[in-house]
């Protein structure tokens, strides 16, 4: 197994605060062929769940398994490095909590907040701030 892939499934599931055995417990409730050391052979690359184990997985954990998989495997030269501080990190969290007439809500105020400081400070904006 893709061993960066082994520890993005560890990281998820401990920043959820579970334990192996709870993730296992969870998972043989909906997927067969789970055995109690699973995970553990996961998170250390000994073994690979099949897509259902890994997509429950990181339903389990509160993981976008879609991510991780590009992480894991995606093409470096296609990847943007994209940095963002604590802060702007915490909205996104906060952003993908809330519901999509929320999201639609918070995407036309950022919309309508762009456009008046593209209006104010014209086009050098988005070269001034490194976005864009």
């Amino acid at each position: 197994m893709n061993k960066q892939l082994a520890a993005l499934m560890k990281e998820a599931r401990k920043k959820k605060g579970l334990t192996q055995k709870a993730v296992a417990e969870e998972l043989t409730k909906v997927v067969k062929d789970i055995k109690h050391n699973s995970v553990s052979n996961w998170e250390n690359a000994n073994s690979t769940p099949n897509i259902d184990q890994f997509v429950k997985y990181c339903q389990i954990c509160g993981a976008d398994f879609a991510e991780m998989l590009n992480k894991a495997y995606g093409d470096p030269e296609k990847t943007q490095d994209f940095q963002c501080t604590p802060d702007e990190a915490e909205m996104i969290r906060r952003y993908r909590l809330i519901d999509p007439r929320g999201q639609r809500a918070v995407s036309r105020v950022l919309g309508d907040e762009y456009q008046d400081a593209l209006a104010t400070f014209g086009e050098g904006l988005e070269n001034a701030t490194g976005h864009g």
